[in-house]
């Protein structure tokens, strides 16, 4: 199971460090003999020796292959990465992240991301926006074509389906979701494909 660093930042957003594998310190045996092994990232011995299968072998290398123990590692990334101000910094399970898609809405409190929901709407909202626009672009030329041939029959039609995308971010669905897998499913008819 992978471990992620996370913290949030003074403008509200957590951000997620994802440790490399390959940054955790190995020793290397040198070649005199005698001499102490080196001390070295794994990704620096496969660039060395260029060898890209040692990065796979080293993620299976056995505990005395490494230079430090993973809480070390993790504590060696985690003072590099994370700014001295973040507020409540910690290391959880990879598999504990919620969905990618509404890291905007992440919410770290006691060491655990949860969903803001009241964000999650918002990005959701934002998402449709962005669905919509390709197709008011598409209706605004198909209503000047309309207008040029004084067909007020197709304008108001196409007037009718740019309210209906106006309207998509209004969607009862989207407030009543209580979760992100909801608010997935919360799109709108107009910005379905047609079938």
């Amino acid at each position: 199971m992978s471990k992620v660093i996370v913290f949030k930042r003074h403008d509200g957003q957590v951000s997620v460090v994802r440790p490399a594998a390959n940054a955790r310190l190995i020793y290397v045996p040198c070649d005199n003999e005698g001499d102490d092994p080196q001390v070295v990232p794994a990704f620096t011995i496969a660039a060395l020796r260029d060898e890209p299968a040692f990065l796979a072998a080293a993620a299976v290398m056995s505990p005395d292959a490494f230079a430090e123990t993973e809480v070390e590692f993790l504590a060696r990334v985690m003072a590099r990465s994370v700014p001295e101000d973040a507020i409540d910094p910690a290391i959880i399970d990879e598999d504990s992240l919620p969905p990618r898609d509404f890291r905007d809405a992440y919410a770290l409190k006691s060491g655990k991301i949860d969903i803001d929901m009241t964000k999650a709407r918002e990005v959701h909202r934002e998402r449709l926006r962005q669905m919509r626009k390709p197709k008011l672009e598409a209706l605004d030329i198909a209503y000047q074509r309309a207008d040029e041939r004084g067909d007020t029959a197709a304008k108001a039609d196409i007037a009718g389906q740019k309210q209906a995308l106006r309207d998509v971010t209004e969607l009862p669905a989207i407030d009543a979701a209580a979760n992100v897998y909801e608010l997935r499913a919360a799109i709108p008819e107009a910005l379905r494909p047609a079938s």
